[in-house]
């Protein structure tokens, strides 16, 4: 039996990124997941706020990807550091 063929439609594509805050960063980073062909961009160290989160949700969603954030570590007054 001859081994299979894969071809780049076979392929899922995950990269990884650690943006050390990612407050302005968002529209750069997306231009720079499709430009590598990504289909799924693992963030670390985002530090966003709830009300940034939105907004970036909102961004990403409008180009087509969606943001799944996990848990932030916040100092005492609950600011993402």
């Amino acid at each position: 039996m001859a081994p299979e063929t894969f071809t780049a439609q076979d392929r899922f594509n995950i990269g990884t990124m650690n943006v050390q805050g990612m407050a302005g960063k968002l529209p750069m980073i997306i231009a720079l997941a499709i430009s590598v062909g990504l289909d799924m961009l693992c963030m670390q160290e985002v530090r966003l706020s709830s009300d940034s989160l939105l907004s970036a949700h909102n961004m990403a969603h409008k180009h087509g990807w969606h943001l799944l954030p996990g848990t932030q570590t916040t100092d005492s007054s609950g600011k993402p550091y």
